[in-house]
């Protein structure tokens, strides 16, 4: 059984007050993220989230509460890999929608959605 995992490298957003182009520093792709979320079987009308990433929540206290209420029943690789750029791995879509989608909301509230076919991942 053949397994993806995608990596937030940085990201982009056109700033129409300066006519610049915006993006995370290549050295810190997760700045400026407040969440990113995989649809891990995308079926090119609805996003749904599947897995959902807060890279910047390692010292948010309302996230570590619930991680200290659920300790014993949380993966604890899966936890990290919700607080990072990275996902954990997860099965290839269905045939019958070979696809995922990646969405990525910034702090400033900005959304950007990317789909891809799962061959775009291939080996």
């Amino acid at each position: 059984e053949t397994h993806l995992t995608v990596e937030v490298l940085g990201y982009d957003t056109f700033n129409p007050a300066t006519g610049n182009v915006d993006g995370a520093p290549a050295d810190d792709p997760a700045a400026g993220i407040d969440c990113w979320m995989i649809d891990t079987d995308y079926d090119g009308k609805s996003f749904n989230a599947r897995r959902i990433h807060l890279p910047n929540s390692q010292n948010d206290k309302r996230i570590q509460r619930f991680q200290r209420q659920l300790s014993k029943l949380i993966d604890h690789p899966l936890w990290q890999s919700m607080q990072s750029t990275k996902s954990a791995p997860f099965k290839i879509p269905s045939k019958d929608h070979p696809r995922i989608a990646i969405k990525i909301i910034t702090r400033t509230g900005i959304e950007m959605t990317i789909e891809r076919d799962v061959s775009d991942f291939a080996e």
